[in-house]
């Protein structure tokens, strides 16, 4: 592995775990008052991290296919962060069966909480 692949690796790891609670906290309030906010303030940091690993980390986020406007269940192989991102991004009214600890994070287990 090249080591400026490795350098842009942490790069990128830390700029979405920080933008995560900077974009989380200064949404929080406007997420108190609807799950419509809630979900605004969730697609809004998925954008971020689209833009962070477009730019720093050269990976290309690309959806194919229709996806389900109905309600409907979707059970996805989960391979890393980036696709639950990327459901939470294209499917309209979300929600997600998680494992109980989740709840407890600080930003994380407010935004699954609200939705």
């Amino acid at each position: 592995m090249k080591p400026i692949y490795f350098v842009r690796a942490i790069i990128c790891d830390l700029l979405i775990y920080i933008l995560m609670l900077v974009i989380g906290f200064i949404c929080m309030p406007f997420s108190l008052w609807s799950r419509e906010n809630t979900y605004k303030s969730i697609r809004f940091y998925i954008r971020t991290v689209f833009f962070v690993l477009k730019y720093i980390a050269g990976i290309k986020v690309e959806f194919r296919g229709e996806f389900p406007k109905e309600p409907c269940l979707i059970c996805a192989k989960h391979q890393s962060f980036l696709d639950i991102l990327m459901l939470a991004y294209v499917v309209p009214d979300c929600r997600f069966i998680m494992k109980h600890q989740l709840v407890n994070l600080p930003v994380i287990g407010f935004y699954a909480r609200k939705i």
